[in-house]
């Protein structure tokens, strides 16, 4: 991650333009796809927290030992989506919204003025991913429904279509590792399904957990218990009579 960054700031500095050098990396990568920046206006992330004292920056956004997350928002107000992303939003198939940390990675994209806009206008279908472990410092104690309902508060009442929701519950072992680092398992429970549904969005119910996990991975930021990025595709093709 350091080094990514260390070179696309290089980059960034021989073109002038930030757009313009992360395309010069995806062409060392051979990058299939194209990575979009949400914006390319400078800006920071900030939070209304629960007791309505503010915080600013993703470092103290995602602080552990304050009070829950009211809201995220971006402090410049000036800052808007990059055109070429509004696009691919408006003109993609699927929008897919996770999963990562719900609000220094999901809703910190969707807050930028001109996202939701585009993805409650896109002409494809919405799906968020939902998380199956919290977020030390942003999503302590919250529920399944809880992660959703900050979503559709974000995105708007009608922007998103289906909510991923795994149904495999982890080993003991993997459990236990990860509850030592205060990563807790979020569970699927029926009341909660209740709830998605009345916030307007369709669960799909599936087996969305890792295979092969062996240990906590040792990483830049806190690991997690993550989902099978083929078992996500294997969900989103029927949905778009796509062959992902």
């Amino acid at each position: 991650m350091a080094f990514g960054n260390l070179l696309l700031a290089a980059l960034t500095t021989k073109t002038g333009d930030f757009v313009e050098a992360i395309e010069a990396v995806g062409r060392m990568l051979q990058v299939r796809g194209r990575v979009l920046p949400v914006t390319t206006t400078s800006t920071d992330l900030c939070a209304e927290l629960a007791d309505g004292s503010l915080v600013e920056g993703e470092a103290e956004v995602r602080a552990p030992g304050k009070p829950a997350i009211r809201r995220v928002f971006v402090k410049n107000p000036h800052a808007s989506v990059l055109p070429q992303a509004r696009t691919a939003l408006e003109e993609a198939d699927v929008v897919l919204l996770g999963p990562g940390c719900l609000y220094t990675s999901v809703l910190a994209c969707g807050v930028v003025p001109g996202v939701a806009e585009a993805i409650r206008s896109t002409r494809g279908i919405t799906v968020l991913v939902a998380n199956m472990t919290t977020t030390p410092g942003q999503t302590d104690g919250m529920r399944l429904a809880d992660h959703v309902e900050a979503a559709v508060a974000c995105m708007g009442g009608d922007a998103l279509d289906y909510v991923l929701v795994n149904n495999s519950r982890p080993s003991p072992a993997m459990l236990h590792a990860y509850e030592a680092l205060n990563v807790r398992w979020v569970e699927a429970t029926d009341a909660d399904l209740a709830r998605i549904e009345r916030l307007g969005t369709k669960p799909l119910i599936r087996n969305l957990l890792e295979t092969g996990w062996r240990e906590v991975r040792q990483l830049h930021k806190l690991d997690t218990i993550r989902h099978d990025g083929k078992k996500i595709l294997e969900v989103l093709g029927p949905l778009t009579r796509t062959p992902y």
